[in-house]
């Protein structure tokens, strides 16, 4: 999951400006600006980003055909510093979170999340 966000930023380094992302068991945080320079809307940076995670995960022959996301993604905007500051902190306090209520989990590149942070 960590390999397809990095792919999404590095293939549009012009339009998306990546902040705070940290990658989980079953889903993915991140603060991601979108620059002047953004020439699609986000959920169609977004749903690129589904869809070269699922292809990955599909040919790894975890689960070949299964679908991986649901159908939408939630965004919001943040309006004012403090509002990113505490949006900020419930990204790099996720995975504490998930450890205290699920239990240790193992990610590919180790124990762990994979994240910015």
């Amino acid at each position: 999951m960590a390999d397809a966000w990095r792919w999404l930023l590095g293939h549009h380094p012009e339009a998306l400006r990546p902040d705070v992302w940290v990658v989980m068991p079953d889903h993915l945080h991140a603060v991601l600006w979108l620059t002047e320079a953004a020439t699609k809307p986000l959920g169609r940076y977004i749903g690129a980003f589904k869809t070269v995670s699922t292809r990955a995960v599909n040919e790894a022959g975890r689960s070949p055909g299964a679908r991986l996301w649901q159908r939408s993604f939630h965004d919001a905007i943040v309006r004012s510093p403090a509002h990113l500051a505490n949006v900020r902190a419930y990204i790099r306090e996720n995975p504490a979170r998930w450890i205290e209520r699920r239990g240790v989990y193992r990610m590919r590149d180790g124990d762990g999340p994979i994240s910015s942070v």
